[in-house]
């Protein structure tokens, strides 16, 4: 367990897929799987990489065409990102 700071946004985007709540028009995240599905893409995992100055740092793994990426990004997106992949 790993307890991080976030904004109620970011807690509600996590939070809404945990309890299979569904909105109307997609959520950024949503928005985001919809993006690398379209680019055969596959998310592998997501990781939370450092902390520095009070501050979390998370990389989303990814996979396109055999191709491993790195994106950087903050922990509450690749936590709501991992639970929609």
């Amino acid at each position: 367990m790993l307890p991080i700071w976030i904004d109620l946004l970011e807690a509600t985007a996590i939070a809404s897929e945990v309890e299979g709540v569904k909105f109307f028009r997609p959520m950024t995240h949503d928005l985001l799987k919809s993006i690398i599905d379209k680019m055969d893409s596959k998310v592998n995992r997501v990781e939370i990489c450092d902390l520095r100055d009070n501050t979390y740092y998370a990389l989303v793994h990814l996979t396109n065409r055999d191709k491993a990426l790195s994106i950087d990004s903050r922990p509450s997106d690749a936590i709501a990102l991992a639970l929609r992949s």
